[in-house]
Protein backbone atom coordinates (compact mmCIF):
# COMPACT_ATOMS: atom_id res chain seq x y z
CA UNK A 1 0.00 0.00 0.00
CA UNK A 2 0.90 3.37 -0.87
CA UNK A 3 1.59 6.17 1.33
CA UNK A 4 -0.04 9.63 0.72
CA UNK A 5 1.85 12.33 -0.91
CA UNK A 6 2.91 14.55 2.03
CA UNK A 7 0.71 18.06 1.78
CA UNK A 8 1.73 20.97 0.25
CA UNK A 9 1.81 24.18 2.78
CA UNK A 10 -1.09 26.64 1.61
CA UNK A 11 1.27 29.54 1.91
CA UNK A 12 4.94 30.22 1.23
CA UNK A 13 7.40 29.51 3.57
CA UNK A 14 8.84 32.50 5.15
CA UNK A 15 12.21 32.27 3.89
CA UNK A 16 13.94 35.02 6.50
CA UNK A 17 13.00 33.40 9.58
CA UNK A 18 16.08 31.92 11.02
CA UNK A 19 16.75 28.13 10.21
CA UNK A 20 15.92 25.37 13.20
CA UNK A 21 18.98 23.00 13.65
CA UNK A 22 18.74 20.13 11.79
CA UNK A 23 18.24 16.77 14.04
CA UNK A 24 21.37 15.08 13.52
CA UNK A 25 23.87 18.81 14.85
CA UNK A 26 22.17 19.50 17.93
CA UNK A 27 23.14 19.66 21.26
CA UNK A 28 22.19 16.41 22.24
CA UNK A 29 25.08 14.89 19.15
CA UNK A 30 27.37 18.32 19.73
CA UNK A 31 29.99 16.15 17.51
CA UNK A 32 28.20 17.10 14.93
CA UNK A 33 27.16 20.16 15.42
CA UNK A 34 30.98 20.87 15.95
CA UNK A 35 31.59 19.66 12.21
CA UNK A 36 28.88 20.20 10.51
CA UNK A 37 30.53 24.56 11.84
CA UNK A 38 34.30 23.62 11.45
CA UNK A 39 34.35 21.22 8.50
CA UNK A 40 34.95 22.14 4.96
CA UNK A 41 31.72 20.69 4.35
CA UNK A 42 29.81 22.34 6.74
CA UNK A 43 31.24 25.07 5.75
CA UNK A 44 29.97 24.95 1.94
CA UNK A 45 26.99 23.24 3.04
CA UNK A 46 26.13 26.43 5.50
CA UNK A 47 27.50 28.78 2.03
CA UNK A 48 25.23 26.94 -0.25
CA UNK A 49 21.92 27.51 2.13
CA UNK A 50 22.77 30.81 2.25
CA UNK A 51 23.42 31.45 -1.64
CA UNK A 52 19.75 29.69 -1.75
CA UNK A 53 18.00 31.73 0.51
CA UNK A 54 19.30 34.78 -1.40
CA UNK A 55 18.46 33.55 -4.61
CA UNK A 56 14.50 32.39 -2.90
CA UNK A 57 14.47 36.20 -1.22
CA UNK A 58 15.53 37.93 -4.84
CA UNK A 59 12.91 34.99 -6.75
CA UNK A 60 10.20 36.64 -3.97
CA UNK A 61 10.92 40.16 -4.32
CA UNK A 62 10.63 39.92 -8.48
CA UNK A 63 7.31 38.00 -8.32
CA UNK A 64 6.03 40.76 -5.89
CA UNK A 65 7.56 43.77 -8.42
CA UNK A 66 5.91 41.53 -11.34
CA UNK A 67 2.61 41.48 -9.27
CA UNK A 68 3.16 45.80 -8.17
CA UNK A 69 3.67 46.67 -11.61
CA UNK A 70 0.48 47.21 -12.42
CA UNK A 71 -0.67 49.49 -8.90
CA UNK A 72 2.56 51.61 -8.94
CA UNK A 73 1.84 54.28 -11.61
CA UNK A 74 -2.02 55.69 -10.71
CA UNK A 75 -2.52 58.72 -11.94
CA UNK A 76 -5.14 57.69 -14.55
CA UNK A 77 -7.57 59.86 -12.84
CA UNK A 78 -5.53 63.34 -12.13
Amino acid sequence: MKRPAPPKPLFPIDSTAPASPTASATVQNPISLLYEQFSREGKQRQKLEEIQAQERLQKAIKARQEYNKYFRDNRGYE
